[in-house]
């Protein structure tokens, strides 16, 4: 006999009902374990691409950092600063919008990179408070503050080139 079972595989009487229920606690423990490795490797996974984004985002940060000690101009800084976000921080496409305090409130593209094809020369931003002062760009200025929209198809984004954006396949935005 190995254990509780005998060489020849056959069960001594009574045994039979004590080795199904042995097996079906094994099952359940070995279940219980692995859904419990599961979760533990769910929650690593979630652990290392929230330190990769951290990381890229200090590269990035850095990366910045070092465009402004070196800049020699303003504009070299502006296009410089858009080449990082894309090139370092994975975004699809980086501007700058100043705004102007014309009759239009109108923001001002000066600097761009990244796959945007005329995407700026197809949208007229503006941040006043009309219809088309409602964007993540208008808001960012009027409010001083960042602005993400994760889904521009969502109406209370309040973006308004969803359509332009969308041909380019952009599908959201952080000002």
């Amino acid at each position: 006999m190995v254990g509780r079972f005998p060489i020849d595989g056959s069960l001594v009487s009574g045994e039979a009902e004590a080795a199904r229920l042995e097996l079906r606690r094994l099952a359940q423990r070995l279940s219980e374990e692995i859904a419990r490795r599961e979760l533990a490797e769910a929650a690593l996974c979630a652990q290392g691409e929230s330190h990769q984004k951290e990381t890229a985002a200090l590269k990035m940060l850095s990366a910045c950092n070092e465009a402004l000690v070196m800049a020699k101009d303003e504009p070299s800084l502006l296009a410089r600063v858009c080449e990082i976000a894309v090139d370092l921080g994975g975004h699809v496409m980086a501007w700058v919008g100043y705004a102007q305090d014309d009759e239009f409130r109108t923001i001002l593209p000066m600097a761009e990179h990244g796959d945007k094809a005329g995407y700026l020369t197809d949208i007229r931003l503006s941040w006043a408070g009309g219809a088309t002062g409602q964007g993540p760009a208008a808001r960012c200025i009027r409010e001083g503050a960042t602005v993400v929209c994760r889904d521009i198809q969502d109406p209370s984004s309040g973006f308004h080139f969803t359509e332009a954006a969308g041909r380019r396949g952009f599908r959201s935005v952080v000002c």
